[in-house]
């Protein structure tokens, strides 16, 4: 072998050798973010369970004479229950997505009906960040629309949540729901920091977070926007993020043309 063979055979270690420490520095990073993920999971679990048993505990405990106490605890308990409902629901989709088993099933849907409820779930959060929520919807009589209920139902849910960990407190978010005689269109405007354009994809994937903090202040498992994703394309969607004083992101989706006639086992309100 001779000089310029070895010159050559020196580089192209040095490439295998820098290559490599590249990708052991991306499954490092990857196993620490699933690690965050996991450990975002499980307080996003526990947390609002621990809270249900406790206050059920002190219902329990109360005096006769301090009865009047339950219906605040019970408040507390629905809005506990209901953060757990949420969490449970996006990790179930998540496994369903990764399954590779999710199918659209479309049937007539109360839409405004439905996005009403979804909003009345996220009551004591509003409050909390003392944020007003306003409809600009054109179109406020939707009527039934054949649309995957159950799938529609996470994505407005999602979006809502990640407007409302976005906002800043006594802020304004703004949603708007119209159709056609082709599409939904719902989109949601936060008034928050905004993303750039550069973040715009990362947003949706489920183990990116823009502020990795473990103790970061907006918190989230990053599977929200990652099952929005997933969903609107497997409903043939399209997502637009505009940056306008905060964040817009808007979502069509093309109306089913089949409809599934099998009647509904639960009612919107009920959780799981």
């Amino acid at each position: 072998m001779n000089e310029s063979e070895i010159v050559k055979l020196k580089k192209e270690i040095a490439v295998l050798k820098k290559d490599n420490e590249l990708l052991n520095k991306k499954l490092k990073d990857s196993e620490g973010l699933k690690t965050h993920f996991i450990s975002n999971i499980m307080n996003e679990i526990y947390n609002p369970f621990t809270s249900i048993l406790m206050l059920s505990e002190n219902i329990i405990n109360l005096n006769k004479e301090k009865l009047e106490k339950a219906s605040g605890m019970a408040d507390s308990i629905h809005s506990e229950a209901a953060k757990l409902d949420f969490h449970l629901k996006n990790i179930f989709a998540a496994a369903m997505i990764e399954a590779g088993q999710d199918d659209v099933d479309c049937k007539l849907t109360d839409v405004q009906k439905l996005l009403d409820s979804t909003i009345r779930k996220f009551t004591s959060s509003l409050k909390n960040k003392n944020i007003k929520l306003e409809n600009s919807s054109t179109n406020q009589n939707l009527g039934e629309v054949n649309t995957d209920k159950d799938k529609i139902s996470l994505i407005f849910s999602n979006l809502i949540s990640n407007a409302i960990k976005f906002s800043n407190d006594s802020g304004i978010i703004v949603i708007d729901i119209n159709k056609d005689n082709s599409n939904l269109t719902f989109s949601i405007k936060d008034n928050g920091p905004g993303i750039t354009d550069n973040h715009k994809e990362e947003i949706f994937d489920r183990f990116e977070r823009l502020d990795n903090t473990i103790n970061s202040i907006t918190g989230g498992n990053g599977l929200g926007l990652s099952i929005v994703k997933a969903y609107v394309e497997l409903l043939n969607g399209t997502i637009e993020i505009q940056n306008t004083n905060g964040t817009k992101i808007t979502i069509v989706i093309p109306i089913c043309t089949t409809e599934n006639t099998d009647d509904d086992l639960f009612d919107d309100e009920e959780l799981f």
